[in-house]
This record gives structure tokens, C-alpha cells and sequence, in this order.
């Protein structure tokens, strides 16, 4: 029986897909080495390859966070849209003073991913 990969996206073991393939999916851009599996290549990676097309790498989440209204931001950056609106969101549930939310295309690479269970994760090179 063959090695089990495990996904260096998600960290879990990659099944088998389509059957009789076990060999995994490129996670490039999301990390430049390892294998991904099929959900991780579905969420994360194809996504952050259409941003390249369109000549952005990356969603960041910015805050409105006092009377200025001046959007402020840090150097976190997601593949999807989806994953940015979940991060803006929870620090916007732990900060007394955000105003406001939004989430932009950012032409800076991911180097960070959503995961519903344990939050904020940094992903690998």
C-alpha cells in the first residue's frame, strides 16, 4: 500500500481523488512545496490562482476603528474573499472600537488561511 500524503494546506491525510489517484493536487500558490488535497485545491488554491489572472494575489480584511474614518489594515492576507470576511469578522467581535469592515484585493501574497475550527493559521512557503 502506498504512502498516505498528508495535505500541507489543511494537514490531513488526502484521500483518494478521483478514484484510484492518491496523489494529491499543486498547492501552489497557497505553499510552493508539498501536495494539497481536492477540498483544500477547491477553497484555497483555486481561487488564489484566478486573483493571479486578475493580477491581485490576495484579500485583505481593514477595519474603520475610531473617528477618522480611515480605513487601517495589517499584513494578513487571505486566498479567498470568504476567508478575509471570516477573519474581519471575529476581530471585529473581540474589538470594542471597529466601526466599520471590509475586506479589499491586495496584489501581496497569501500567507495566511481561515479555518472554521482553529482560526487563524499561517501557511507554509
Amino acid at each position: 500500500m502506498p504512502d498516505i500524503l498528508t495535505c500541507v494546506i489543511c494537514k490531513k491525510p488526502i484521500p483518494e481523488h478521483p478514484p484510484g489517484w492518491r496523489g494529491g493536487c499543486d498547492p501552489w500558490p497557497i505553499n510552493k512545496t508539498g501536495r494539497c488535497c481536492q477540498k483544500c485545491d477547491d477553497e484555497h488554491v483555486t481561487p488564489a490562482r484566478i486573483l493571479g489572472v486578475a493580477g491581485y494575489q490576495s484579500f485583505a480584511p481593514q477595519v474603520v476603528a475610531d473617528s477618522s474614518g480611515e480605513w487601517a489594515g495589517n499584513g494578513l492576507r487571505f486566498a479567498t474573499r470568504a476567508e478575509a470576511e471570516a477573519n474581519v469578522a471575529n476581530l471585529a467581535s473581540r474589538w470594542l472600537l471597529v466601526r466599520e469592515t471590509r475586506v479589499v484585493p491586495s496584489k501581496d501574497p497569501v500567507n495566511y488561511r481561515w479555518d472554521s475550527e482553529k482560526g487563524l493559521v499561517q501557511v507554509g512557503e
